[in-house]
């Protein structure tokens, strides 16, 4: 199972987005944070959109199962691609609930209150 990192802020605006006008698509910021997060034990880094919500991970999809039903960031700091759109797909044929929706690093590194712990999906397409 991957292990991801919290780190410092490493913001998306630059490089994470896809259709933002006026925004560096560089992904600078996403290796910056990959070489971070393996200096400290970590797989992946979550990265933070400029709110300081969950917009995705360096190098994969990031995907939280909360109370049985998959939360997904927005495509507002990520790059709406193939899996991250076959993973909610999926979703849709096999009436599994999920929302699409900004949450914090809070929410998905605290345990809910419900007996469903919210559990990361990191997906790297093949």
């Amino acid at each position: 199972m991957a292990k991801a990192a919290s780190l410092t802020y490493w913001g998306c605006a630059g490089g994470c987005g896809d259709g933002i006008r006026g925004v560096d698509r560089s992904k600078l910021n996403c290796i910056a944070a990959c070489i971070q997060a393996n200096k400290v034990g970590a797989d992946e880094a979550l990265m933070l959109d400029p709110q300081g919500f969950v917009a995705t991970c360096n190098s994969v999809n990031f995907f939280c199962v909360r109370g049985g039903e998959v939360w997904a960031p927005t495509a507002k700091y990520q790059m709406a691609g193939i899996t991250r759109g076959h993973v909610l797909q999926l979703c849709r044929e096999h009436h599994i609930p999920f929302k699409e929706l900004d949450f914090s690093l809070t929410q998905v590194s605290v345990p809910s209150p419900s007996p469903t712990h919210c559990v990361a999906m990191l997906i790297r397409a093949l």
